[in-house]
């Protein structure tokens, strides 16, 4: 489907884009791209010979089972109900060549005209979209710029926190933090993503003031300071439970030390019990003990026999004094 895009004298345009691809690798393949336009003109592309081999369990689940090529019927209707929205499914010499021819419309124009794309963490998504287009940068058409900007960039400056973190910061939390609807669509869809930037960088750039809670307005700058507050105490929360779960570990490997330390008590206490038990039959049945009453029957006997030599000297003694 291919509707005529409006004219606009403009010194530039910004182009949101976003792209899905065949995995994080220098040799990737692109599966499909989205592109916006200020006035919502938009183009949606699917390849069919991207390297299918590439895509891992994840990008089949999220990315190519929702394809207009996989069965998407929702997809395909409403693309094709829309008529801001310049469809195409092929090869990627169709695509290119299809994509070249809506770019121009307003190229041919406007001699001053220049292109400006914009995405989100644009390495991959770039380059992939330099290559369709030209091969490489050098060839680019003269009004389409080589440079992209990233909004990435801006959600960290406007934040005022670091590109790591903006880069943590769910796109479409953000704008339902800011009061802003999200738009229709699926998530890891190109042209879904790309509409999010847009939204994103129209927010941050074209509007002063937003909607907050029902209670008249908040200034950009207060929204921003807040949302930079929730974001760095997001990143202590983080930081804690880091933390606790180094702690936690911690405290598991000391209580496995001393279970063994219990067990070797119970053990040892075990085989004290044990000698203990020996020794008491020993006394109570054993060698020992018949010895023992061995022993006191040869001394009463002993005893015995001293009383009666005792006496018999006693009764000498008196006979001798008599005589």
């Amino acid at each position: 489907m291919q509707p005529h895009r409006k004219k606009r004298r403009k010194p530039h345009e910004n182009l949101f884009f976003d792209t899905e691809f065949t995995g994080l690798r220098k040799d990737t393949t692109l599966i499909s791209i989205g592109i916006v336009s200020d006035t919502g003109d938009r183009f949606y592309a699917e390849l069919t010979d991207y390297d299918e081999g590439m895509c891992d369990e994840w990008i089949e689940k999220n990315v190519l089972d929702h394809l207009v090529l996989s069965g998407n019927a929702e997809l395909e209707e409403s693309l094709a109900a829309d008529n801001k929205t310049t469809t195409v499914i092929g090869s990627k010499a169709d695509v290119c060549c299809k994509l070249m021819e809506w770019l121009e419309m307003d190229a041919n124009f406007d001699s001053d005209y220049a292109a400006v794309f914009v995405s989100d963490v644009s390495h991959y998504d770039m380059v992939l979209l330099i290559d369709l287009l030209a091969g490489n940068a050098m060839k680019l058409p003269e009004f389409i710029t080589p440079a992209c900007h990233d909004i990435n960039q801006d959600i960290a400056t406007m934040l005022d926190i670091s590109e790591k973190a903006a880069f943590d910061i769910s796109r479409e939390q953000l704008l339902t933090n800011r009061g802003i609807d999200l738009p229709k669509g699926q998530k890891h869809n190109a042209l879904y993503d790309a509409e999010v930037i847009k939204a994103i960088y129209e927010d941050f750039f074209l509007r002063g003031r937003v909607k907050h809670g029902g209670k008249g307005t908040m200034s950009e700058q207060e929204m921003i300071k807040k949302l930079g507050e929730l974001t760095s105490e997001v990143e202590k929360l983080k930081a804690n439970k880091k933390s606790l779960a180094e702690r936690n570990m911690q405290a598991e490997k000391e209580n496995d030390d001393l279970r063994k330390q219990i067990e070797q008590l119970e053990s040892f206490n075990a085989e004290l019990d044990a000698t203990v038990k020996e020794q008491t039959e020993m006394l109570n049945g054993g060698k020992l003990y018949e010895d023992y009453q061995e022993v006191c029957i040869k001394n009463s006997k002993l005893n015995a026999t001293v009383d009666v030599l005792v006496e018999k000297i006693s009764m000498l003694k008196a006979v001798g004094c008599h005589g």
